[in-house]
Formats: structure tokens, C-alpha cells, sequence
């Protein structure tokens, strides 16, 4: 274990090596080192420097290649088990519900069986009250086109009528004519 290292306020700066910037170390500076480097050694290391050096750029290349492919890698793990996740949930889901639509069928034939008919007979009935509707014209066709001559027919009367208007007094019971009330 790392021993406990405290600092405290030095009175002045010193040269000494084991003083920091006014302060002074409770424990040498010395002992630290060699405490990291023995801690280093029974890890299996042979000998751990205090400061690093300055990695060679074809190293720090091959780590970020590394890296990036460690990442890619990972990210694709990833994407690829969520992908499954979801195909597999939406696959449950079909499947779910295809086996409520197959119970509700089975559960709604009889009512649905008597629906169906019913729909059928009312298309049959609609088809039934047109084929009469049309037969019905076809009767009345001859009725209205003879309804619209006497139409036709008390128009011309009547313009006649507006166009000459005559008053005729007689005793005499009117004689059946062309013009002539009937009675």
C-alpha cells in the first residue's frame, strides 16, 4: 500500500527535494517513489516510471486503430442484438395478434354466419325493389307520356283563351264542342 503522505506549511522555501512549492512533505518524496516501484514490482511489472514517456506516433496510431475497431466491434454487437430484440417483439406482437383475430372469429361465427345473411338478404331485397321500381316505370311511362299531351294540351287552351277573350251569354244550354264545358 501507498503510505499516507500530509504536507505541511514550511516556514521558508527550502532546496531540498522533498519540499513542494512551500510545502513540506511529512514523508519523503523518496519513499513515495520507492513504495510505487515496489508496489509496480509485485504486480509483475519490472520497473514503472514516474512520468511516462512520450508515446511513438505509430504506437498511438495502432491504439486508435485499436480502439476504433474495439468500438466499431462493440457497436455492432449492439445495434445488431437491438435489431433482434425488436424483430423478435414485433414477430410476438404479429403473432399475438393473429391468435386474438382466430378467437374472435371462432367466437363471433354464429352471430357473424347470421350477419352475413342478413347482409344478403338485403341486397337481395334492394334488388328485388329495384327490378319492380323499374317494371313500374315502364308501365307508367305510357300514362305519364299522355298525362304531358293533356298538359301540353290545357296550356294551348289557355293561352288561346288569354289571347282572344271572349264572353258569351246565352239561354241556352251550351252544345257539346270542341270548346264547350262539359257538364
Amino acid at each position: 500500500m501507498f503510505p499516507l503522505v500530509a504536507f505541511r506549511p514550511s516556514a521558508a522555501p527550502a532546496a531540498r527535494s522533498d519540499r513542494l512549492h512551500g510545502l513540506e512533505a511529512a514523508v519523503p518524496l523518496e519513499h513515495i517513489v520507492d513504495a510505487w516501484r515496489d508496489l509496480a514490482r509485485s504486480r509483475g511489472g519490472t520497473d514503472v516510471p514516474m512520468f511516462a514517456k512520450k508515446p511513438d506516433p505509430q504506437e498511438m496510431r495502432a491504439r486508435s486503430d485499436h480502439r476504433r475497431r474495439w468500438l466499431g466491434t462493440w457497436s455492432m454487437a449492439v445495434a445488431a442484438f437491438c435489431l433482434a430484440c425488436t424483430l423478435t417483439s414485433v414477430l410476438y406482437t404479429v403473432v399475438r395478434i393473429n391468435k386474438d383475430i382466430d378467437n374472435a372469429v371462432v367466437a363471433l361465427s354464429p352471430a357473424g354466419m347470421g350477419l352475413v345473411n342478413n347482409t344478403a338478404n338485403i341486397f337481395q331485397a334492394a334488388d328485388h325493389v329495384t327490378e319492380h321500381g323499374s317494371r313500374m316505370l315502364v308501365q307508367s311511362m305510357p300514362l305519364m307520356d299522355h298525362m304531358m299531351n293533356n298538359t301540353d294540351s290545357i296550356v294551348d287552351r289557355l293561352e288561346y283563351l288569354l289571347r282572344h277573350p271572349t264572353i258569351t251569354l246565352s239561354l241556352e244550354a251550351p252544345t257539346p264542342g270542341p270548346h264547350a264545358p262539359h257538364t
